[in-house]
């Protein structure tokens, strides 16, 4: 059964990181490569996914800190973003998940004829 939607609408718009994919599980394994790289404790996954939120640069602090407003050294700092870089790059989407219902989700809007597009701010 096709329903009329009750807005004229042109596409769906989803964003695909922590909407459509769990893509946490990548960060933190990418945070807690960078920090053995730089000889600091790992971190576990749920604290990190606390961390997420605001961008990487923030996210690398927090890690290098463990701490949600924690400031890292700033030459620490810069030693760890190419690292976090490189590392997040080597296991991007090896990790990640789909959460539950979003298959189906897709399918029901694809059914409804609505066109979609996937947001990211992904390289």
């Amino acid at each position: 059964m096709k329903f009329p939607p009750p807005l004229q609408v042109k596409a769906v718009m989803i964003d695909l990181d922590g909407t459509l994919l769990d893509t946490i599980p990548d960060l933190a394994v990418a945070a807690n490569m960078m920090l053995t790289e730089l000889k600091r404790p790992a971190l576990p996954e749920l604290l990190i996914r606390n961390f997420v939120g605001k961008g990487i640069h923030n996210l690398i602090e927090r890690s290098l800190t463990g701490s949600m407003d924690g400031k890292p050294d700033a030459q620490l700092l810069q030693q760890a973003l190419p690292i976090y870089e490189r590392s997040y790059r080597a296991v991007n989407g090896k990790h990640t998940t789909i959460y539950p219902g979003v298959r189906e989700g897709l399918d029901l809007l694809r059914a409804q004829g609505f066109p979609m597009v996937c947001v990211s701010n992904k390289a």
